[in-house]
């Protein structure tokens, strides 16, 4: 009964469109974006720019007139992989079946 209409959480244009979905990310995962024209493009998420609230957000994948992003998920980074690969060894066995 104050008035109170909640909180801004993006600027909505006809530019920039309406807000389907939002994660919550640590900034060391990557963002995997795939559009319904079968292009994915993954990006860190410490590439993307932070600005306040109510920003009109930041282009992560520029798209061809009339396709849209159709599915994203937070994974975790490549980075993370490659260390954890270069750290550990490999040790093979080799597996014979005696007869």
């Amino acid at each position: 009964h104050r008035g109170g209409k909640g909180v801004t959480c993006h600027n909505i244009t006809e530019k920039t469109g309406k807000v389907v979905a939002a994660k919550v990310v640590t900034g060391e995962e990557d963002i995997l974006l795939i559009s319904d024209d079968g292009n994915v493009i993954r990006v860190p998420v410490s590439d993307v720019p932070i600005y306040s609230r109510s920003a009109g957000g930041v282009i992560v994948m520029r798209m061809a007139e009339g396709t849209n992003v159709v599915n994203f998920a937070v994974v975790e980074s490549d980075k993370d992989e490659e260390e954890a690969t270069e750290n550990e060894e490999v040790q093979l066995t080799d597996i014979t079946e005696e007869v």
